[in-house]
Order: C-alpha cells, then sequence, then structure tokens
C-alpha cells in the first residue's frame, strides 16, 4: 500500500481540521467512506501478507547503498512529470532547475543512479499532474481508496495517469523488464517506510482517518508549494 513519508510528522505537527467540524468535513472529502474502509482494509492484508514480507526480504538483503542508488533512479525519472507539470503550471524557472537536476544525475550521476544535484545543492521539488489540476481550477476533489495504491482522491487519480505518460514506462515494450523494472519500483518505495510505518502503528487512533487526514494535510502543503496553510478549504 502506498503510503507518504511525511505521514507521522504531519499528523503530530497538526491534524486538526479548524474550519470544519469533523462530521462535516468528513462529508464534504470522502462520501464513499464505507467502500473505501473495505478497500484500505483489504489493501492492508495485501500488505501483511505479500507486500509487506517481500519488501522485508529486499530490504535485508540488499546493502543500503544500493537500495539508495535504486531510490535515486526512481526519483530521477520522477523529474520529468515535474519538468512538464511545471511547464504546465507556467514555472518557467522551476522546470530549468528540474530540468538541470535531471540533466545532472542522469550524466555525472551514471543513469540517475546518483545524485550530484543535490550535493551541489540544487533541491529536488515534486509536481504532478493532480497539482496542475488544482491550480487550473479543480481545488476540491473527493477521497478514494485504489487498490494496492492507495490514499488518492479524483482528481489525483486522474493525474496519475497524466504523469505516467511523461514518464519512460508509458513507452517501453510491457515485457519482463518492464514488470520487473516496475515491481522493483514498487517494492524500493514500500521499503522506505517500514521505519516509518511503526511510528503510525504506534498512535492508538483509528488508521484510516489517520492516513486520510495525513493525505489530505501533505497535498494541502503540496499545492502550496510548501507554504503551510491555515485550513484544508483547497483539498
Amino acid at each position: 500500500m502506498k503510503l507518504l513519508k511525511s505521514y507521522v510528522s504531519i499528523v503530530v505537527l497538526g491534524m486538526s481540521l479548524q474550519a470544519f467540524s469533523p462530521l462535516a468535513y468528513a462529508a464534504d472529502i470522502d462520501p464513499w467512506e464505507p467502500a473505501n474502509r473495505f478497500i484500505f482494509a483489504c489493501n492492508k492484508r495485501a500488505d501483511k501478507y505479500f507486500i509487506k514480507p517481500v519488501t522485508q526480504g529486499y530490504y535485508f538483503i540488499t546493502p543500503a547503498l544500493f537500495r539508495a542508488a535504486i531510490h535515486n533512479f526512481f526519483s530521477n525519472i520522477l523529474e520529468l512529470p515535474t519538468i512538464g507539470n511545471n511547464i504546465l503550471q507556467l514555472e518557467g524557472a522551476a522546470a530549468l532547475k528540474s530540468t538541470s537536476r535531471f540533466l545532472l544525475n542522469t550524466t555525472f550521476g551514471l543513469g540517475g543512479l546518483g545524485d550530484p544535484a543535490t550535493q551541489l545543492g540544487i533541491e529536488q521539488h515534486k509536481k504532478d499532474f493532480g497539482q496542475t489540476l488544482s491550480r487550473w481550477g479543480y481545488t476540491n476533489s473527493h477521497y478514494l481508496i485504489l487498490p494496492l495504491l492507495g490514499p488518492t482522491t479524483i482528481r489525483d487519480a486522474l493525474g496519475l495517469g497524466v504523469d505516467y505518460f511523461m514518464t519512460p514506462y508509458a513507452y517501453i515494450d510491457k515485457d519482463r523488464f518492464y514488470y520487473g523494472l516496475f515491481t522493483l519500483g514498487l517494492i524500493q518505495k514500500r521499503s522506505e517506510f517500514l521505519e516509518q510505518e511503526k511510528s503510525i502503528n504506534a498512535v492508538a487512533v483509528d488508521e484510516y482517518i489517520l492516513v486520510r487526514d495525513a493525505y489530505f494535510q501533505r497535498r494541502q502543503y503540496l499545492m502550496t508549494d510548501g507554504v503551510e496553510s491555515p485550513d484544508l478549504e483547497n483539498y
């Protein structure tokens, strides 16, 4: 199940809903809560009995240096949709910054396995088509749990499809290499949240609500380019 690296820190720093009462807030953003909870539970079981054991095996047998290189490789690929969405949002300076990161890491970073751009002070920022749709006026969207992929919204799920076509995945043959690469990316991403998961499990609250509220806090943070918003009116 897809998790976000900052779930715990966001929840601890502030999971209040300020402008909304809890019931009104839930009705506004999560009208399909029973169905979402069912898919959430199915995802948890799939993660517990298959995805997590495979990930733990990968984490155990793979040296940290290799895991870091794999992380850098897939992170470098995601610079491409970031570049595209920066352009769609008319953020030319940000597009140039992401382009320079991609070129530096692809060449001097040996295909993205290294991250010399960060070492040179060119920090990564991420943009996706869900953010672009929000910038174009599609602000509020209903919460949705996708099988295996986890929390999103209708808007952000549409964005996933567009972002996919901004990556090389859409243009390589759907053979063993493709599925192997895709699976490795998912396992690597899941492995990055093994430690954070311990903190999530230690919080004695409804995990479904914790994940949902943290998702919207994180998206609000991204929509405002890291500028904290006093409420969640744009989600």
